[in-house]
């Protein structure tokens, strides 16, 4: 029979182990909030802003309304005049303040959304998702959470991205369950594919992503390494339309799958007559000039003008062909006839 301190000591280690089986834990483990959870997903948020009013609304949804806020980091590039309306800070917490990066540039300085989001992406920071959204959009509750699920239900999650045109805050709420699919497209004035979309029910999507070919420039989510792998463009100078073709054509060619998501993350504020808009703010000749040159640019990168650009660091990838992706989209780039509809 053991002495009575060795009887003591096996007394204590099988009461130790009789606790840790019944999972009874210190108490400081089970009040470990997300902050100190450095393996969770974070996700970095791109937000381009000029002028609007409403930014600081969107930078306080971003963190109000999402499931983990503290995983939530935000680039914005800030183009504002003196007016406090402007600036995209005031409305959210203090405590994400550490969460927020910026990029200030006098609004009179200010070359469009394709340079902006160019700027914007600078201050990516590793996190594990890429996030894109515009400046006056309002977040669904948990769409973060839902972003994750939504992606992660994709074939292959590291290549793949969601997009859609949100949905119109002015006639749509957040309960609305019918989903915008960017349906086809058609090709604008300025000889460069423009998109199409439709709003299905949630039935039309089986609960799971749909296969697209088509980026919306007011969100996307993909991978973090999506910045370093199709990298924004800062001399596409007062590029508007034009550059969601340029962009979906050089994500699916550098081997991302893009995908309509089935549920909604967030919706937009769209036409806003009131708002301040940067073609406005500059002189036309100048800003006629660098949008012509633009999109000269971005047609040469995707082989409608000559001299067709083929090796750019912002150009095709190398992962499939170009003419591939025109084949997927269902767009003819020769006879400028469009016959794909990812909405049948």
């Amino acid at each position: 029979m053991p002495d009575s301190n060795n009887l003591f000591y096996f007394l204590v280690a099988i009461t130790l182990m009789c606790l840790a089986f019944h999972g009874t834990r210190p108490a400081e483990f089970s009040q470990l909030d997300e902050t100190q959870q450095p393996r969770r997903p974070t996700i970095f948020v791109s937000v381009a802003s000029y002028r609007d009013s409403e930014c600081s609304k969107t930078i306080n949804e971003l963190f109000k309304k999402a499931s983990f806020p503290h995983r939530v980091f935000v680039g914005v590039c800030e183009q504002n005049s003196q007016d406090t309306n402007e600036s995209c800070s005031g409305d959210h917490d203090p405590q994400f303040d550490k969460n927020i990066r910026t990029i200030t540039v006098p609004h009179t300085e200010a070359k469009g959304p394709c340079v902006a989001r160019y700027m914007c992406s600078t201050l990516y920071g590793g996190e594990t998702y890429f996030m894109q959204i515009d400046s006056h959009t309002d977040m669904i509750t948990g769409w973060d959470e839902r972003c994750v699920t939504e992606i992660s239900k994709c074939p292959h999650p590291d290549r793949s991205i969601l997009s859609m045109y949100p949905n119109d805050r002015d006639k749509y709420s957040e309960s609305t369950t019918d989903v915008p699919v960017m349906c086809s497209g058609q090709f604008n004035q300025s000889g460069l594919p423009t998109f199409k979309a439709a709003m299905k029910p949630q039935s039309f999507l089986h609960g799971t992503p749909r296969p697209n070919a088509f980026i919306a420039a007011g969100f996307l989510f993909a991978p973090g390494d999506f910045v370093r792998l199709v990298p924004f463009d800062p001399s596409l100078v007062h590029l508007f339309q034009g550059e969601e073709i340029l962009l979906s054509a050089r994500a699916w060619t550098s081997g991302f799958d893009i995908y309509t998501p089935s549920q909604n993350v967030c919706m937009h504020h769209y036409l806003r007559p009131k708002e301040h808009k940067s073609w406005n703010d500059v002189d036309q000749t100048t800003y006629q000039s660098q949008k012509a040159a633009s999109e000269s640019r971005a047609r040469r990168l995707l082989g409608l003008e000559e001299p067709v650009i083929t090796d750019d660091r912002y150009g095709m990838g190398y992962v499939r062909s170009l003419h591939a992706y025109w084949n997927h989209a269902g767009i003819d780039p020769h006879t400028r006839q469009v016959h794909g509809d990812f909405c049948k």
